[in-house]
């Protein structure tokens, strides 16, 4: 079991699909996260886990929680490049406006 749960520590969540901003044709549906929520074994709710259960389990949940961080951050990222294109939206129509 231990040779499991090394292996589960050292995996990576990454999420895809954040290129978004970068393109010129942006989809106007925004992705949901691919972060799969763990599958809690029966153990977990009558409290009767092994240790290596348990120690399984927190890392499930670990990745759980950093594949949705990772999401959050990626759309924190997206708001920010947004607001920068609508920022140069409006100076570029204000420049225009303002030429005549």
């Amino acid at each position: 079991m231990s040779k499991v749960i090394l292996f589960l520590s050292v995996f990576f969540v990454a999420t895809s699909a954040f290129g978004l901003c970068l393109q010129e044709n942006s989809p106007t549906m925004y992705p949901s996260h691919s972060c799969a929520k763990p599958e809690l074994p029966s153990c977990v709710f009558s409290k009767d886990c092994s240790e290596d259960e348990i120690a399984l389990v927190k890392i499930q949940i670990e990745n759980y929680r950093i594949c949705i961080s990772g999401y959050l951050d990626d759309v924190q990222d997206h708001i920010e490049c947004v607001m920068e294109r609508a920022s140069e939206a409006r100076d570029e129509y204000n420049d225009f406006v303002d030429s005549f």
